[in-house]
């Protein structure tokens, strides 16, 4: 294609052929697109346009009191409030009332919908919802999604159940589908979800089919963009001699072609545009136009009010007056709701069924190359991944917080009245404004242009200091709460769960630390009553830095510290805790749980990885430690060591675990992790390790693979390149080949950037083996292959089979460095790659789901521009699994088998948003770019039931699960392959807008998990769901347990606390995830928290053939009818009594009745649920 515009002859033809039910309608909708960042940051943007636009809304709309303007980003309109004058406010009211000005969505913004979070999908459509009504008193009743590069089917279900009914407007998808919609005449359409039946919906209240629940009618606007010159019709050079802005010194394409109307040119002015809008309408069978009236920015200037006004109230009042002319078309102002009320009558009187339904979603959007090739915007699904895995870290960091912060603040409230109580319960109040910064600083990023990374480098650098100062305010509240949960304040609760002792205070001079002293607070113990502080175990430089552990020190002057953690899961659950802990002589540690009983733990080494800026300490081989490069002269502190153990945490929990030394060393030595080193090795690190630290260093002997072993997985790993080769999961007798490689594909110039990838068609080799490259810069660094350093330094073990010699060449040294560390607790291999990889998969010696999944890390460093530029580095998994379908040999354009049989596309499956799964099959005729989709927490391919097995052999089918920490692109364009990107650099734009390439890469850091399942034999084409343990396993990935470190406070004698506080009752169901519970804010004063509390929960839907010898202890379904109960019963909140529970909508505005408890709730799969507990106040 040449051009982006289908309409062809057969369309023009279809057009003049046909014969209307209904006389043409047209509602013209005035709106101006702000983005809240992208070519200048949010604050810019809001004073220099913004703020004008708003301003200018307010005086025209009382002005022209038959206009209307429709606005999306509360993120904005809240801001231009807070300055607004009260007479300002007042007209904006009565313009909502009056349906002239419509604020649609109405979420904090226009969010993306490929690369965003559920969480922080909802959130932000939460705390745009709350403000509207807090502050205007209504509810948005359509959704205007018109810049998203592509949609998703999670957020019409989010609009739906926020109350969000009458329908939505989308605009970028594939211009494909925009064809064959419009040859369809399907502009508008019923979208249901995945899982829904296939028949059609049963009939909504407004007679057109959508479901009440769950199904949302959509209009996709049928041209190119929201423009004017993309929006009047068809024909763009047509539609821009309607654009009548004309602002001094500006010049647009427009500015030559448009014609203010005046009496002598309406008529004619009026037909032609018509006859645009006609055509538009007519790929619709209701005869019915929504033409958008703007473009970003737009009406910041006064003058252009007056011109798009006067100009288009000239031709809609020469066609109202001459119905004649113009077969009694109308044409009118209006907003989406306008819309979608006469799409709705008209469908209404055509009949039940009368508006299609479709199901899946409009990703990978794509529009056209100049040289006339189609352009895939699949780039954004991973570019700036330090951004999008520090919008994870806050999003998890907030939700503890807002869980946290309900708690205490419920209890804090409920307990009898006391002075300390008051003054907690004042700091807790006032600890709202950082919960409100961190919730929107997190919204903001889920705009389109932030967390897709496809904002200018210095934008994307305030919204990184937005995300710091939003995690940094979330882990203040949280060690806070955790304080008060524990402690209880001198007014607490009298729960059993709650001490009762001290008070809390808060250290402003030391950046908000929270510290707790009675005699601070109430003033009538003695001065030295005990008093503690909690701090992370982790610090934080900048944003720029990944984090780093604080160690713990512990001396026969402080033998014991105490270790805080919370468990922000509704269900039990296992996880790793790691500390570094300083200490002369680990032998005598001991590590023990809530209960004083002893902990397995196991003692790793800390390795320092140097590099021109400093020395950085990293846990044993992983990627856990911040900033340094590589160095190959890699050393274990002699100081610090590192400890592991696994806590059993209940849910919705604090414990407090304790490190101790013990007296006596009998027994702690088998907590000793062993320590092999393979590949290329100093011979400093294994001659003198045991000098310079406790542990010893042994040369790993191998020449081939590598085995790593626990009760539940045994994994291949290559001993020559640390990379796994092979799972098998020995009670269910499976084995999967799982061969892990890193390459790049080189970027096309100018056609591969923020957005847009695809890899470049004239590079020599496809695909470039960036491990390789990177060993030969580490030998050029150390002086070449004969002068690497000390060379008589040097050991190479492991993998030395010749593989790599050349015929009368010397054998190829390699730099790459595998430590396998292995002990009681975890056993795991870490193999270094130059400065570009350190790669590390672990197994978990431990009963449970830990044990049942593989997990890996890559720490990827491009280093400094112009290193690895036009790269994209992926880690591909290839197995053997058979995911395309067999069928008989009776067509072509498919892949043939010797036997006759004929293999479709290989088929894989994504996440959407964390909400369900979409299958997606490989279109070879689009090339890779075409083929990688977004996945925000996982992806999988499975053997297709019609995969051919061995006589004789038990019939298994498998599926591998690739668990990731945050939103990434991936494909499974080849058989048996699934693969993922993890960075990308591209010095060039690509020409979609931001004008500027990707180098501002950082060290990052991603987090997997491999699962090998075996799945029963289902239809193909039902809806695919993950297991319950890759359900369980995922969200323990992304919400991961919070550490604090208790400190005493000097002179101070040792305070006393409990060592548990529940927070439930009862753990949720299995299969039920708890979204959040946010405290919502007070009507009159948003700024204050209410005492009412926002409960969301996710029914996470199943395969209940997958991997059924699994056990998930202390974890239960649901019973009650069908199954829909949504809490076991008996299950309640514990610490503070309740006044009223609601069913409400998502998020929030809309209430559904009231529930007698918890025990009354019912919830589907695959199904949100929203409550509105309020809690009792004396």
């Amino acid at each position: 294609m040449k051009s982006k515009e289908y309409w062809d002859t057969s369309f023009e033809e279809r057009y003049k052929q046909s014969k209307p039910k209904w006389p043409l309608k047209v509602i013209v909708v005035p709106h101006s697109h702000n983005d809240p960042g992208w070519l200048r940051t949010f604050d810019s943007y809001f004073h220099y346009q913004t703020r004008q636009i708003l301003d200018n809304m307010v005086d025209k709309m009382v002005q022209y009191p038959n206009m209307t303007f429709i606005w999306t980003e509360i993120s904005f309109l809240s801001e231009w409030w807070e300055s607004a004058h009260p007479s300002k406010r007042r007209i904006v009211k009565r313009l909502v009332e009056d349906g002239r000005l419509e604020i649609a969505t109405g979420g904090w913004v226009m969010t993306d919908e490929a690369t965003s979070h559920l969480y922080a999908m909802l959130d932000q459509l939460i705390e745009g919802h709350q403000w509207m009504r807090s502050q205007l008193g209504v509810s948005p009743q359509t959704g205007w999604a018109v810049d998203p590069f592509g949609h998703g089917s999670t957020m019409p279900y989010l609009l739906k159940a926020s109350g969000v009914s009458r329908g939505a407007v989308i605009q970028r998808i594939h211009y494909a589908w925009k064809q064959w919609l419009a040859e369809q005449q399907m502009m508008d359409f019923i979208w249901k979800q995945g899982w829904e039946s296939t028949q059609m919906p049963r009939v909504g209240l407004a007679g057109i089919g959508d479901s009440p629940e769950t199904s949302l009618l959509i209009h996709n606007q049928p041209f190119d963009i929201y423009s004017i010159k993309h929006s009047c019709g068809p024909h763009p050079q047509v539609c821009l001699a309607f654009d009548f802005r004309r602002v001094a010194g500006e010049y647009t394409e427009a500015t030559a072609r448009a014609v203010p109307v005046d009496a002598r040119n309406v008529a004619e002015r009026s037909r032609l545009l018509l006859e645009q809008y006609a055509r538009a309408a007519s790929l619709s069978p209701f005869n019915v136009a929504l033409i958008p009236l703007g473009d970003d920015f737009r009406y910041d200037h006064a003058q252009e009010w007056d011109q798009q006004y006067e100009s288009y109230s000239r031709i809609i009042e020469h066609i109202r007056t001459h119905p004649a002319d113009y077969s009694s078309a109308s044409v009118s102002f209006g907003t989406p709701a306008d819309y979608f009320r006469v799409v709705r009558e008209r469908a209404t009187q055509a009949g039940p069924h009368s508006i299609r339904t479709l199901k899946g979603d409009f990703f990978v959007y794509s529009d056209i190359f100049s040289e006339g090739r189609p352009a895939y915007w699949s780039g954004y699904f991973t570019t700036r991944p330090y951004w999008k895995a520090l919008d994870r870290e806050v999003e998890a960091a907030l939700r503890s917080a807002e869980i946290m912060y309900t708690a205490a603040l419920s209890r804090v409230r409920g307990s009898p009245s006391s002075s300390g109580g008051a003054k907690i319960k004042a700091l807790l109040e006032r600890d709202y404004e950082r919960l409100v910064r961190a919730r929107r600083a997190l919204a903001l990023f889920q705009h389109h242009d932030a967390i897709t990374g496809t904002s200018k480098a210095f934008v994307m650098h305030d919204y990184a200091l937005k995300l710091f100062a939003g995690l940094r305010d979330s882990v203040r509240v949280q060690a806070r709460c955790a304080q008060v949960l524990l402690d209880g304040g001198s007014g607490g609760s009298g729960n059993d769960e709650v001490a009762e002792a001290g008070g809390i205070a808060v250290d402003e001079a030391g950046g908000g630390r929270v510290v707790v002293s009675a005699a601070e607070v109430v003033g009538a113990k003695p001065q030295n009553e005990g008093g503690f502080s909690l701090v992370p175990d982790t610090e934080r430089e900048s944003y720029e830095r990944l984090p780093r552990r604080l160690p713990v020190t512990l001396s026969p002057t402080e033998p014991l510290r105490k270790i805080v953690l919370f468990n922000p899961l509704a269900q039990h659950r296992q996880d790793l805790v790691r500390l570094h802990v300083a200490v002369k002589n680990p032998a005598l540690l001991r590590v023990l749980d809530p209960e004083g009983s002893s902990v397995t733990f196991q003692i790793n080494p800390v390795w320092n990885d140097s590099t021109v800026e400093g020395s950085e300490w990293r846990s044993s081989g992983m990627g856990s430690g911040s900033g340094g490069g590589w160095n190959p002269r890699r050393e274990m502190s002699s100081e610090v060591v590192e400890v592991i153990f696994i806590a059993e945490l209940p849910p919705l929990a604090l414990a407090v675990y304790s490190l101790q030394l013990g007296e006596k060393s009998d027994g702690v030595v088998a907590s000793k992790a062993t320590i092999f080193c393979g590949g290329w090795c100093p011979r400093a690190l294994i001659s003198r390790g045991k000098e310079r630290s406790w542990f010893g260093v042994s040369k790993m002997e191998v020449g081939g693979d590598v085995q790593l072993e626990n009760a539940a997985l045994r994994l291949l790993v290559d001993g020559r390149t640390g990379l796994l080769r092979s799972i098998t999961r020995k009670a269910a007798g499976i084995n999967a080949r799982v061969a892990l490689s890193f390459a790049a594909y080189p970027s096309a110039q100018f056609h591969s950037g923020a957005y847009l990838f695809m890899p470049d068609p004239n590079a020599r080799d496809p695909e470039r083996q960036v491990l390789d490259e990177e060993e030969e810069g580490a030998e050029e660094d150390d002086g070449g292959p004969d002068n690497a350093g000390d060379d008589n330094d040097d050991v190479h073990v492991g993998g030395g089979n010749g593989a790599d010699e050349e015929p009368g060449h010397r054998q190829r040294r390699h730099r790459r460095q595998i430590i396998i560390t292995s002990g009681p607790v975890a056993s795991e291999l870490s193999v270094r790659y130059g400065r570009l990889l350190l790669h590390t998969v672990r197994i978990y010696h431990t009963p449970g789901p830990m044990g049942d999944g593989v997990y890996v890390e890559n720490e990827i460093d491009f280093g400094m521009p112009p290193r690895y530029r036009e790269t994209e580095l992926f880690m591909r998994l290839s197995t053997d699994l058979g995911n395309c379908k067999e069928t008989p040999n009776n067509a072509g354009g498919n892949q043939n088998t010797e036997d006759g049989q004929q293999k479709s596309q290989p088929r894989f499956y994504t996440d959407k948003n964390g909400f369900g799964t979409q299958r997606r099959e490989t279109v070879p005729r689009v090339g890779i770019e075409g083929n990688y989709f977004p996945a925000t927490t996982m992806a999988y391919i499975e053997d297709d039931p019609s995969t051919p097995v061995g006589e004789g052999q038990r019939r298994h089918r498998r599926r591998i699960t690739l668990l990731v920490s945050h939103a990434s692109g991936v494909a499974g364009w080849r058989p048996g392959w699934l693969e993922v990107m993890l960075d990308r650099r591209t010095l060039y734009d690509d020409s979609r807008g931001m004008g500027e390439g990707v180098v501002d890469n950082k060290r990052t850091l991603s987090k997997h998990w491999i699962l090998l399942e075996d799945v029963g034999d289902v239809d193909s084409n039902e809806y695919s769901r993950p297991s319950i343990l890759v359900n369980h396993i995922s969200n323990g990935l992304l919400y991961p347990t919070s550490v604090f470190v208790a400190e005493e406070e000097a002179g101070n004698r040792p305070a006393v606390f409990h060592h548990r506080a529940r927070l439930l009752s009862r753990p949720f169901p299995c299969d039920e995830h708890l979204v959040t519970l946010r405290t919502l804010p007070e009507s009159a004063f948003p700024q204050f928290p209410s005492a009412s509390a926002l409960l969301v929960v996710h029914r996470q839907a199943f395969d209940c053939s997958a991997s059924k010898g699994v056990v998930i202890p202390r974890c239960a379904l649901a019973g009650g009818s069908e199954g829909q109960a949504a809490f076991h019963a008996g299950t309640r909140l514990l610490g503070a009594p309740i006044a009223s529970i609601s069913r409400v909508s998502l998020t929030g505005l809309h209430r559904h009745g009231p529930l007698r408890s918890l025990d009354a709730a019912r919830v589907q799969p695959m199904h949100m649920m929203a409550l509105n507990i309020t809690f009792a106040m004396p």
